[in-house]
Parts: structure tokens; sequence; C-alpha cells
């Protein structure tokens, strides 16, 4: 399956952006939610800073017509989790 062909390149090249992006699509096709944002945590934790975080998250929630995260700088939104 795509998934387990994911997992065995994920041990060659693990926390890969590339891998990450393609385990978000997959996910979003096979309609798991969980498993969607699951991927998407993953991807988020590699990113360089936040704002580009946002930005691919936004464009792969986009690509599945799910809402968007708003458009806050980190600052915003560090704040807000206080």
């Amino acid at each position: 399956s795509a998934t387990a062909a994911l997992d065995r390149v994920e041990e060659l090249l693990p926390r890969d952006p590339r891998l990450l992006r393609l385990r978000v699509e997959l996910a979003g096709r096979s309609g798991n939610g969980a498993r969607f944002e699951q991927a998407l945590l993953a991807l988020r934790g590699v990113a360089p800073t936040l704002d580009q975080a946002i930005a691919t998250e936004n464009r792969l929630r986009g690509a599945q017509g799910l809402p968007l995260l708003p458009d806050l700088s980190a600052e915003t939104l560090l704040a807000q989790e206080h």
C-alpha cells in the first residue's frame, strides 16, 4: 500500500518535508480526518517558521476543501494560547 511504501521511505528520510506532505495528501484522500490532522502536525513540526507552517498547512487544507487556519503572526498565535 502507499502508506507502507511511505513508511519504508521514512526510514531513509526521517522528517523529510516532501515525504510528510505526501502523507498529508494521502491521508486527505483516504478521508481519515484523524490521520490527516496527525500528518499536518508532523509537517508543521519541520517547518522553518510558524508562518511557513501555516502557509503550507493552508495550501493542503484548501486542497481538501477544509477551513483554513487564520493568517496570524507567530506572536499573535502564541498570545492567544495564554
